[in-house]
C-alpha cells in the first residue's frame, strides 16, 4: 500500500495520496482525493500535468506570505488556489538560514527539537494557525469531487498536522493516522542526505548537523506537541474541531460522505 500511496517526481519529495487507510467502521479513505505533498514549484511540466490528470481542482498552500512570494505554485487549469498560512512567518525551519548565528544552531544542541516543539504548538495555539486549519476544512467540505492537494514546503509539518487531523476525523486511527505522519521520514531520506551535504559544503560543524536533521525529521514528539494543545484546548480532535475551529458533527458526517467508500 505504501508503494501507491507514494507519488513518484523526480523534481519534488513527499508527494502521497492518503488513500486506502481503513476506519475503525470498516471503511477507507477514498483513493485519488486528498493529496498531501511538498512545494509546488519545483515539479517540471510532465509532474505537474499528472496532477492535472489526477483531476486536482483545490490547491491549498498552508506556507507564509515570503514562502509564497518567493516560490509561487503553478497555476494550473481548472484548479483553484488558496493560500491558508499557518504562520504569520515559517516556524518549522523548512526555509531557514541554517547558517544564521541568530538562531545558535551552531552552539545549542538542542535547538533545533525545542524549535520544533515549539512550531507545533503555534500552529494550533495561534489563531492565525486557527484560522488556517478552519479554512483547510471549509475548502475539504466544498470540493465534492474533484481532488485537493495541500502542501507547505517540504510537506512534513504544516501538512503532516492537517492529514493527520484529517485521517483521524474520518475515523482513522491514532497509530495509523501518526504511522503516516512518519511516512514522511522513508519519503525524504535524499532530501535529508542533501541537507548535510550542503550544511558541510558551508563548513557547518556537528551540533549544525545534527539540529538540522532534527528539524526535518517527522517526529512522534514534535506530533505531540500539537497533541498536547488539542487536548488541554477540547479533549479531543473531534472536540477541537467543533469548539476551536468552528465545525460540527454534521460536517464530521459530511467530511466522511465525501472522502470515504
Amino acid at each position: 500500500m505504501e508503494n501507491k500511496r507514494i507519488i513518484p517526481v523526480r523534481h519534488g519529495y513527499n508527494f502521497r495520496d492518503l488513500g486506502g487507510y481503513e476506519t475503525a467502521d470498516g471503511h477507507h479513505v477514498q483513493w485519488g482525493r486528498l493529496y498531501r505533498t511538498g512545494r509546488l514549484n519545483i515539479l517540471d511540466s510532465d509532474e505537474q500535468q499528472g496532477f492535472i490528470d489526477r483531476h486536482v481542482d483545490r490547491i491549498l498552500d498552508l506556507r507564509d506570505n515570503c514562502e509564497v512570494k518567493s516560490e509561487p505554485d503553478p497555476q494550473w487549469d481548472g484548479a483553484q488556489y488558496r493560500h491558508l498560512p499557518v504562520f504569520i512567518s515559517d516556524e518549522t525551519g523548512a526555509n531557514l538560514p541554517w547558517f544564521s548565528s541568530s538562531h545558535d544552531l551552531a552552539t545549542d544542541p538542542h535547538l533545533g527539537d525545542q524549535l520544533m516543539k515549539t512550531a507545533y504548538h503555534d500552529m494550533l495555539a495561534k489563531p492565525i494557525g486557527q484560522r488556517a486549519y478552519h479554512n483547510y476544512f471549509a475548502n475539504l467540505l466544498a470540493d465534492k469531487d474533484g481532488a485537493v492537494v495541500f502542501h507547505c514546503a517540504a510537506g512534513k509539518d504544516r501538512t503532516g498536522v492537517a492529514a493527520y487531523l484529517t485521517l483521524r476525523l474520518l475515523g482513522v486511527s491514532k497509530e495509523l493516522a501518526q504511522q503516516d505522519y512518519l511516512l514522511t521520514n522513508d519519503c525524504s531520506v535524499e532530501h535529508r542526505q542533501r541537507r548535510v551535504q550542503e550544511i558541510k559544503a558551508a563548513g557547518g560543524n556537528d551540533i549544525t548537523v545534527s539540529n538540522v536533521m532534527q528539524m526535518a525529521t517527522a517526529k512522534t514528539e514534535f506530533l505531540q506537541a500539537a497533541l498536547d494543545v488539542i487536548r488541554r484546548e477540547a479533549g479531543s480532535v473531534e472536540g477541537y474541531f467543533k469548539d476551536v475551529l468552528g465545525f460540527s458533527d454534521n460536517d464530521i458526517a459530511d467530511l466522511k460522505r465525501l472522502y470515504l467508500a
